[in-house]
């Protein structure tokens, strides 16, 4: 098979490799197309992936199973969780669905190839009526990641939340929470991003590059928002939302970040702050997330460009430049 190779440094090829071969309860895919993940940003620019690289949001059909699996067959289309769970019986998170909180729980990746292997408990059937790339974005964190963060959010509807950081993470929790009834303001320094961030419903652009975030948050707000929810994995901009919500406000952690400091004090205790972490999503919520893609979401518009995987370089060179949305990589069918 060909597939897709992370070596850092900024450089990406197409390389060959041998043909997974699936193990008790895993399958091997023939991949119809994939997405890139912000998380796979750090490997580009760094030290890469070995022989391999860190997609995780894809969508294709079974084309051989491991002995034991009994969710899937050769043939179906599926869609990919990056997060798959253990699967057994006796696991109280995996009978509720929820995979992220089992506690051998496995992360699959390698998924921008022709041939991906995974455990069968992370692929979720894909409805005939959906196309490929809408899959990905259902299945994985697309639409994944903004979908659980709201689940912990509750309603939002007319409350204002600050959104920090607005790839592709950030662009699409604008996108729900503008569907959900929220009014949104997003800050970045991309001005492509700030644009797309303006097509998927905010409200507010505030260029970071060139204005006091914090400031124009508090002026636009009359004195703080109720939610802000940090997309970039920057210890300033998570400090930032801290400053940017009002008293009594809430803190979503979405970005992967490094240790940061904060005062139990001053940014928590005499300001009735709540700050809430949100990883993935859980396999359980999946049938909700499909409701509301077929409720009139407008899953489409947070995907910029589509290419053959072939191309990987150009899609993670647009990344690094902050100028994409949701980049698909697309693979030849037989």
């Amino acid at each position: 098979m060909q597939h897709v190779v992370l070596n850092g440094g900024s450089q990406v090829s197409i390389e060959s490799a041998p043909d997974p071969t699936p193990d008790p309860g895993e399958v091997v895919l023939r991949m119809r197309c994939s997405a890139l993940c912000g998380s796979e940003m750090k490997d580009y620019y760094r030290k890469g992936v070995a022989n391999s690289n860190g997609g995780h949001e894809a969508v294709g059909v079974v084309e051989t199973i491991g002995p034991d699996v009994t969710r899937v067959a050769v043939g179906d289309r599926v869609g990919i969780s990056a997060v798959a769970g253990c699967g057994r019986r006796d696991c109280e998170p995996c009978n509720h669905g929820q995979s992220t909180w089992c506690s051998d729980f496995q992360i699959f990746t390698g998924a921008h190839a022709e041939l991906f292997k995974t455990s069968e408990t992370a692929c979720l059937q894909v409805p005939e009526h959906i196309f490929d790339d809408i899959a990905v974005l259902l299945t994985g964190d697309g639409l994944g990641v903004p979908y659980h963060t709201g689940q912990k959010l509750g309603d939002t509807s007319n409350r204002t939340i600050a959104i920090f950081g607005a790839g592709p993470v950030g662009l699409s929790n604008i996108m729900v929470q503008h569907f959900y009834g929220a009014r949104v303001i997003a800050i970045d320094i991309s001005e492509y991003r700030l644009e797309q961030a303006r097509l998927l419903g905010a409200d507010t652009l505030i260029d970071a590059r060139n204005a006091d975030a914090v400031a124009k948050v508090h002026e636009w707000s009359s004195g703080g928002v109720d939610i802000a929810i940090e997309c970039a994995g920057n210890p300033k901009t998570l400090k930032q939302c801290f400053d940017a919500v009002r008293p009594n406000g809430i803190v979503m952690i979405n970005g992967e970040q490094s240790a940061v400091e904060l005062s139990p004090s001053e940014d928590f205790i005499r300001r009735d702050i709540t700050a809430i972490g949100s990883w993935y999503y859980q396999i359980g919520e999946y049938p909700s997330m499909l409701k509301l893609y077929q409720d009139g979401l407008p899953l489409e518009d947070l995907i910029s460009h589509r290419m053959p995987f072939t191309d990987a370089a150009e899609g993670f060179a647009l990344m690094a430049k902050g100028e994409s949305a949701k980049v698909i990589l697309e693979y030849p069918q037989s």
